[in-house]
């Protein structure tokens, strides 16, 4: 996947994309399976699948259960939640509007609720509409046309006509967030281990987000790296992200509670949001971009936040930082040449999973070195001249362990 960007793509793109990445690197994609149960003891899970051919069982040393909000895998190990019941519905379609320049555009609100349409005079028609009159009894009901419609006119004040579904869905603001997510051989990413509110499009950053950072660490594991760091931070750095989402999108949908009672706080955040700083600190957690991995106290101000996109020179070329060659590995980033060999020194025991690269900064940095983690957060920073071989090591120690040598 190197040189392809994926800002910007749709999601059925990233997802073509990402299988056909998976395939070249020899994963099996089984198409018509259906995992039905799941088992597991201290040496293996093993998934029994539905398949085309009938049943089978499937053994592994360890089970990724990203199989959405209504993850089988998850209910098969037992693993608890807090959850919000909801309080309001939603519906969502892509159809054909009669008279598309006669909708209502973009986001309104009235007393009842909430329409959002991206009218298409050529093509379907983005129409969705938030009902505030209290959640569907039974919210698992395939939604249908008529209703689609039924429920947008009412909101909107007046008829809305349309026709030619090509999709239809409901949700609602129900919300959960799993306690813990590892157990045993077995851990969750994506909406089995978090749903919230879709508003703010937020699930994908926060689902990709549980992937890289699981991605990198479950491959040191198996690859015998024995820290139990590797798997247990999975938790302790993932799951503050998707509290504080659950939280927000709560936040907004406050927000948009129709009525008189809630116009003056609305009023208020249209003028906060006019703030260059406000709007880009909204903006950041939105998008899951100021997230800061727990550290420990005295540390950088820099450790455990992303990579900034530093210019480097790195083999005579001029490069950004999130631009550098990445192999799936940890990389030692080394600035400053009269420090340089000490690092590369303390960093040797670990260096079948950690590259050394060297480069010059071609701006000034409040630091000379960097380890960098595969997800691109900063694992330790070298500041100064006096960057310590010894702390680098301790930060390694912790986060790798020491394999023993193959005999």
């Amino acid at each position: 996947m190197e040189g392809e960007p994926i800002v910007g793509r749709s999601q059925g793109d990233l997802e073509r994309l990402f299988e056909r990445v998976a395939l070249q690197h020899g994963a099996t994609v089984l198409r018509g399976h259906r995992v039905v149960a799941l088992e597991q003891d201290e040496e293996e899970a093993t998934l029994t699948l539905d398949g085309p051919d009938g049943p089978s069982r499937l053994r592994a040393d360890y089970v990724v259960g990203a199989d959405g909000a209504r993850s089988l895998v998850r209910e098969q190990t037992g693993i608890t939640y807090e959850e919000h019941l909801p309080r309001t519905q939603a519906v969502l379609g892509l159809v054909d509007l009669d008279d598309p320049y006669a909708a209502p555009p973009g986001w309104t609100v009235t007393e009842r609720g909430w329409t959002v349409i991206g009218p298409n005079p050529h093509g379907p028609s983005r129409v969705a509409a938030f009902d505030f009159a209290g959640p569907r009894p039974d919210r698992h009901t395939p939604l249908t046309l008529t209703e689609l419609q039924a429920t947008v006119s009412r909101i909107a004040g007046r008829d809305i006509p349309m026709r030619n579904a090509r999709f239809l869905d409901r949700f609602s603001d129900y919300s959960r967030l799993v306690h813990t997510y590892r157990s045993g051989r077995v851990l969750l990413a994506g909406d089995a281990a978090h749903v919230h509110f879709p508003v703010g499009g937020q699930g994908l950053n926060l689902g990709l987000q549980d992937a890289v950072n699981l991605a990198w660490r479950l491959a040191h594991h198996l690859q015998g790296w024995p820290s139990a760091n590797l798997l247990d931070d999975y938790t302790v750095e993932r799951r503050p992200p998707a509290a504080r989402t659950i939280d927000n999108t709560r936040a907004q949908l406050a927000l948009m509670t129709p009525g008189a009672a809630h116009d003056p706080l609305r009023a208020l955040f249209t003028d906060l949001l006019r703030n260059p700083a406000v709007s880009r600190q909204l903006g950041d957690m939105i998008s899951d971009q100021d997230v800061r991995l727990p550290g420990s106290p005295g540390q950088s101000p820099w450790t455990g936040a992303f990579l900034p996109n530093i210019p480097l020179l790195v083999d005579g070329r001029r490069i950004g930082a999130v631009n550098l060659p990445r192999s799936g590995r940890i990389q030692l980033l080394l600035l400053d040449p009269a420090t340089a060999a000490d690092l590369e020194k303390a960093a040797a025991p670990w260096q079948k999973a950690v590259d050394v690269v060297h480069a010059e900064a071609e701006i000034p940095l409040p630091f000379t070195a960097l380890l960098l983690r595969p997800d691109g957060y900063l694992a330790w920073t070298g500041d100064g001249p006096a960057a310590d071989g010894r702390e680098l090591e301790r930060v390694l120690d912790s986060l790798l362990g020491r394999r023993v040598p193959a005999p």
